[in-house]
């Protein structure tokens, strides 16, 4: 879950008042551009702070890939490698279904580092108004004693956005697998039933798995790498990981 708080622009920390938590990670639904993306959106609440001043939001991510959700082929070192979130403008895309992984997308996917992906934004932004405010939380783990995973919440780094970099966009890696991941993209954390002239109270996000399409089931290299691809209920894994116990529905993995 997420909190936000407001600020003017030319001040530096929080606000005296703040306004509650948006939901941030993982989860798919909207849309942001206009486009029907692949998360679901639990909830979202609007307010009255003007985009003219920048907000805080407060995020928590909960872990959604447990043995009791997803029975079929849980792996018992399940964990997530690396969490990344970022705010951004409309120029910049992180990742996108049906396209080629970047090489920072690729590295993120199979290792967990980030190094490749800071140097794309860099390199875009010199360019355009477009420089990232990302946030990282590394080797997330949840494991049980006997390898079931747990359903539980952590508390992400604080994520600002502004007028300029409305838009926020996730990825976190999926272990042990070669490179899965579990994510959105382009959410717009401005209010639509304002004309997006205001920012969102709150929003709660939950995410499916990805395949960065780099590597072969048995972590050889796809060569060459085909687009990035979800698992859903029609694109179902051959040996049937993030399914349900009927093995017909591909569950969320976080929130």
């Amino acid at each position: 879950m997420t909190s936000a708080y407001s600020r003017t622009a030319n001040t530096f920390g929080f606000a005296a008042a703040a306004w509650p938590a948006a939901v941030i990670l993982v989860q798919f639904s909207p849309f942001a551009r206009g486009e029907q993306v692949p998360f679901n959106v639990v909830s979202s609440i609007g307010s009255d702070v003007n985009i003219s001043e920048s907000a805080f939001y407060e995020c928590t991510f909960r872990n959604l890939w447990t043995y009791r959700r997803h029975p079929t082929n849980y792996p018992r070192n399940a964990y997530w490698k690396t969490i990344f979130m970022l705010a951004h403008s409309e120029e910049y895309q992180l990742w996108s279904e049906g396209e080629l992984a970047s090489p920072g997308v690729r590295e993120v996917s199979q290792t967990g580092s980030i190094d490749k992906l800071l140097e794309e934004y860099y390199e875009e932004s010199q360019n355009k108004t477009l420089f990232p405010r990302w946030r990282i939380l590394e080797a997330a783990k949840w494991h049980t004693e006997d390898g079931r995973g747990k359903e539980v919440e952590s508390d992400l780094p604080v994520l600002d956005v502004d007028a300029d970099h409305p838009f926020v966009s996730t990825l976190a890696t999926l272990k042990p697998y070669p490179d899965s991941f579990s994510g959105f993209i382009d959410w717009d954390a401005r209010d639509p039933t304002t004309k997006r002239t205001t920012w969102l109270r709150s929003f709660s996000i939950e995410t499916f798995p990805f395949d960065a399409g780099t590597r072969t089931f048995n972590d050889e290299p796809n060569e060459p790498p085909i687009p990035i691809f979800q698992y859903s209920d029609v694109n179902i894994p051959p040996d049937k990981r993030f399914t349900s116990g009927d093995l017909t529905i591909v569950l969320p993995t976080a929130r």
